[in-house]
């Protein structure tokens, strides 16, 4: 995570927890941390993020960053085919539409 008010959370766990966030500003913080990890394409860390978070109650699959690219859009344009097909098998959309 850069630098912000958030930057005291070590982990996605430290961000559910936070009695001070509401679920749509924990849900985004847990969303951007798993797109991120999937960009890197740790295999252990991202499934290590989709158990932490009990899978999709606290992660947007399709989440979009500042230039629109979902995490399965990242991994498959950085090569990480296995973290690809992981994003399929959690559920992540191969059709969604460009914005």
């Amino acid at each position: 995570m850069e630098h912000s008010e958030y930057s005291d959370f070590l982990t996605e766990a430290d961000i559910i927890a936070a009695p001070k966030l509401s679920n749509d500003k924990k849900r985004e913080l847990v969303s951007q941390s798993f797109a991120r990890t999937a960009s890197n394409g740790d295999v252990n860390a991202l499934e290590r993020v989709w158990e932490t978070c009990r899978g999709s109650q606290w992660v947007d699959i399709d989440y979009r960053d500042d230039q629109g690219s979902t995490p399965l859009i990242c991994a498959s344009c950085f090569g990480h085919t296995h973290i690809a097909e992981l994003l399929l098998e959690y559920g992540a959309s191969p059709h969604t539409p460009k914005g």
